[in-house]
């Protein structure tokens, strides 16, 4: 393969794994830079003291302390810093990797590079390796980009090694780095390339990478928040922002996405504290996800309203996840009455695995909103949520301890359902799937619920085609939040 020109770029297209498979190959650099800035340039390249030799490599503006703690589980104080030079070579260039037992020599890696580069990147290298840092006095490191197509390139990489080190010159006495002067020992070592860049991992899934620059802020991280905050950094949301007040419980733990090990830390000596939902929550996302940016933040809605601290119309979308109805009408209210409001999702589950709910809103328009689902349909009938799955007038809370110990009981299976609608209804938003603000409901297995004695709602026996078809139905023409009238005196 390569040998003629109608194979080249299938050759190319698979030119990585030739090259990782190569038995010279033997080390590994772990590269996370932008890869879309095809400019020759100096990188930060990071030698980790693990079995064998493993490098880091990313741009000079990354600090790597937290990602290869994360990651590699490396401590910075064994890390050791040396210059990197990436090298794009121009489109056309075609190269095979060392057959089996052949190695590159110098004067190959030098032709490669001086012939296949344009005559402005041949200035800006000299330029380059006019500085030689004392850490690269015995060896260099080069990453090249090699162009598949237009859209993407191969990446590879090379040691330099020159065991007496570069040649002085002469006259300025100044040390000649090798593809200005060669020494007389050097030898020459390719390393593999694994990408850790966020969008190349989210595109290998087949997500969608516009989530990387986006911003979410979810509001309530117990049992449903706290999966779509996960969820959402698995989305490749770059910033997230959790707002809650509580802490975790052990009674939390099994419809919790965090478990028993972040109940409690240690920073007062012989004092165990219980940590803030938030806080616990942004160690476990920063650790799984080291690359997304988690802003806790453990305060009541109000209470952060009034810090006035957050930019609420910069936001991509809201997620709401109380369970609280008087709290979520308030939430709702607000969000209505700003100029420009990002999208709002609200979610809840109902009791016993019979049900939940996402509701989207603020979706292109006002009408249809959290405040409409809670309105009597008679003048003779109460207030009740009209999308609930449970006949009004029941109660569900439970107590296994007595006083202080109320709970609704639904699992996490139902949790977990009702984040997954959220995460898939934000998707669907992103690829402007949806048109206005509709409510989505998913049904469960009522058997539970009707063994405990309770009846079901006549909404509930809608078939799944009927509530997607009803799905706006809900909106109230006379809703004092987005009907835009007034509500009397």
């Amino acid at each position: 393969m390569g040998q003629l020109e109608a194979n080249n770029q299938d050759f190319l297209e698979e030119f990585e794994v030739y090259w990782q498979r190569s038995d010279a190959c033997y080390r590994e650099a772990h590269v996370l830079f932008d890869e879309e800035n095809n400019t020759i340039r100096e990188i930060d390249l990071y030698l980790m003291s693990l079995d064998g030799v493993t490098y880091f490599v990313c741009e000079k503006s990354f600090n790597p302390d937290h990602y290869i703690q994360s990651v590699f589980k490396e401590e910075t104080k064994n890390v050791t810093k040396r210059r990197c030079l990436f090298i794009p070579l121009r489109e056309g260039t075609f190269i095979k990797p060392s057959q089996v037992h052949q190695k590159w020599t110098f004067k190959e890696l030098k032709e490669l590079v001086y012939s296949n580069i344009t005559s402005e990147d041949r200035k800006k290298l000299v330029q380059l390796i006019q500085r030689n840092p004392k850490s690269n006095t015995r060896y260099d490191y080069v990453l090249f980009g090699l162009p598949i197509n237009q859209e993407k390139n191969a990446l590879f990489g090379m040691v330099i090694h020159y065991e007496e080190g570069m040649i002085k010159s002469k006259k300025t006495k100044v040390q000649l780095h090798p593809l200005i002067q060669t020494p007389v020992k050097i030898e020459v070592f390719p390393f593999a390339v694994t990408r850790h860049h966020k969008d190349f991992l989210l595109a290998r899934t087949g997500a969608d990478s516009s989530f990387v620059g986006k911003h979410a802020i979810v509001i309530g991280v117990g049992a449903i928040g706290s999966v779509v905050a996960m969820g959402l950094a698995k989305s490749g949301f770059g910033t997230i922002t959790l707002i809650d007040h509580d802490r975790i419980d052990i009674e939390n733990v099994y419809r919790h996405v965090l478990g028993a090990d972040l109940l409690y830390n240690r920073d007062t000596p012989n004092e165990l504290n219980r940590y803030k939902k938030v806080e616990a929550l942004k160690i476990e996302i920063e650790r799984k996800y080291p690359l997304t940016k988690v802003i806790a933040i453990d305060k009541k809605f109000n209470t952060v309203l009034e810090m006035e601290t957050i930019d609420w119309d910069k936001a991509d979308i809201i997620i709401v996840c109380m369970g609280s109805p008087n709290a979520e009408m308030a939430i709702n209210r607000h969000f209505h009455q700003l100029s420009q409001s990002p999208p709002l999702i609200h979610a809840w589950v109902e009791p016993f695995g019979v049900g939940g709910h996402v509701l989207l809103t603020l979706n292109q328009e006002k009408q249809g909103c959290y405040q409409c689902l809670f309105r009597p349909l008679s003048d003779e009938d109460s207030i009740e949520n009209l999308s609930g799955f449970a006949q009004a007038g029941q109660s569900f809370t439970k107590s296994l301890g007595g006083c202080g110990t109320y709970f609704t009981p639904y699992s996490f299976l139902d949790s977990e359902e009702t984040a997954n609608q959220v995460l898939r209804t934000i998707h669907r938003l992103s690829r402007k799937q949806i048109k206005g603000n509709p409510i989505f409901s998913w049904k469960g297995d009522p058997t539970l619920f009707l063994n405990e004695g309770f009846k079901l709602s006549d909404r509930f026996h809608m078939t799944e085609e009927q509530l997607m078809k009803n799905s706006t139905l809900y909106y109230d023409p006379n809703c004092p939040v987005c009907s835009n009238k007034e509500t009397p005196h």
